[in-house]
C-alpha cells in the first residue's frame, strides 16, 4: 500500500506540472484517474488489517472484491438506504455501522 501511495505521488506531481491551474487546483484528466483506479480493488485487499466496505448495493462489487467477500477478506455493509455519498445520506446508521 506504501509503493500505491508513493506512485499516486509521483503521478500527481507528474500531471500538476502539465495541468497545472493555479498553485492550488490541479486538473484531473482521464489518464490519471485510470492510473489512479486500477488495481484498487487487489490493493483494497492485499492490506493485512481488518476491513470494512460499506456501499449502498452490491451491484457494483467488481469480480475481485466479490471473490475478496465471499472468502471472508473484509466485511461488507450494504446500506441500501444510502445514496452516492453514505456518511452524509445516513450519518447515523453509518456511525452505528462503524
Amino acid at each position: 500500500m506504501a509503493d500505491r501511495l508513493a506512485d499516486n505521488r509521483t503521478i500527481l506531481e507528474r500531471y500538476s506540472t502539465l495541468n497545472q491551474c493555479s498553485d492550488s487546483y490541479v486538473v484531473l484528466t482521464n489518464s490519471m484517474l485510470i492510473e489512479w483506479f486500477t488495481n484498487l480493488s487487489s490493493d483494497f485487499l492485499s492490506v493485512e488489517a481488518p476491513k470494512m466496505l460499506m456501499l449502498a448495493g452490491t451491484d457494483r462489487l467488481d469480480k475481485t472484491l466479490t471473490i475478496g467477500q465471499m472468502q471472508g477478506k473484509f466485511q461488507l455493509e450494504v446500506l441500501p438506504q444510502a445514496g452516492h455519498v453514505i456518511q452524509e445520506d445516513v450519518c447515523s446508521v453509518h456511525t452505528n455501522v462503524l
